[in-house]
């Protein structure tokens, strides 16, 4: 099994972490990100631009942080018959979601489900484990939980496979320390390589260096059972800091992609004039 940029956990690991910290998952998440995670997850929302009687797969969804603040959005939109599928590996961390859930009110407006996320299909797999079919959902949303996956690319797969054609993903996680945003670059940097992720990620997170998502989501191409080739078009891709304090930092990395064929994304990038496929 290869390796990704950062360290490497294999999903057992981040299972008895994660099993470790559910009941306090939203008190520390909230402390380590000075509650910015609040205003992501709601940021995710936004970018989803979504309409009445969407279909929205929330991934990684955890304790259920993100399909509440979701739903902040969406009710001030006037959105009022959006359903969301909240799908994590974790049982102890959906049990905590199955409380802050019903807490909220939403239990009619959200279904937790256990799943992988690298494999959404769980042919002769675990009992129990959700399955979707291609082109399902209108929105896949994963915020704050790339970097708790085994291997990224499969997931990205999945993700694109389950998307409706027009539908929207949208990817929010933590990105290293990057020239030209940070004044201190060198501490932060230092702070990063030393402190975050070799201890804070792996140890206390569950997670890997989530970095690579902002580069892998554009490169990520399925071909369907009818031979359709289908990618991500690029909406949205930025890599942002979000200063804490003054020598302290978090970089983000936001993805917002469309689902649309591969051939139709050549077209839209050609030059005016030059010869396509269907030339």
């Amino acid at each position: 099994m290869s390796k990704e940029r950062g360290y490497f956990l294999d999903a057992k690991t981040v299972d008895t972490i994660y099993s470790r910290r559910a009941k306090r998952y939203e008190f520390f998440h909230h402390l380590f990100t000075r509650n910015r995670d609040t205003v992501w997850r709601q940021e995710a929302a936004w970018l989803a631009s979504l309409k009445d009687f969407s279909l929205v797969l929330d991934l990684c969804a955890g304790v259920g942080l993100s399909a509440i603040e979701y739903f902040k959005v969406w009710d001030y939109q006037g959105l009022k018959n959006i359903h969301v599928t909240a799908l994590d590996y974790n049982e102890k961390m959906l049990g905590v979601a199955k409380r802050k859930i019903s807490e909220a009110g939403l239990e009619d407006r959200v279904t937790l489900v256990r799943g992988d996320v690298m494999d959404l299909k769980k042919v002769d797999k675990d009992e129990g484990f959700a399955s979707f079919d291609d082109q399902s959902f209108d929105a896949v949303m994963c915020v704050c939980g790339i970097g708790g996956i085994e291997q990224s690319q499969p997931a990205y797969n999945e993700m694109l496979r389950v998307l409706k054609e027009g539908g929207r993903l949208i990817a929010i996680d933590l990105h290293n320390p990057v020239p030209g945003l940070h004044k201190f670059l060198s501490v932060q940097k230092w702070i990063w390589d030393k402190v975050t992720s070799p201890f804070l990620l792996p140890k206390i997170w569950g997670w890997k260096n989530p970095t690579s998502m902002i580069e892998q989501l554009p490169k990520t191409e399925i071909t369907d059972s009818s031979n359709t080739k289908w990618r991500f078009e690029v909406l949205n891709k930025v890599v942002r800091q979000e200063t804490l304090m003054s020598f302290s930092a978090l970089v983000i990395s936001i993805f917002a992609g469309k689902k649309i064929k591969t051939d139709l994304l050549l077209r839209n990038i050609a030059p005016e004039g030059a010869p396509t496929e269907n030339h």
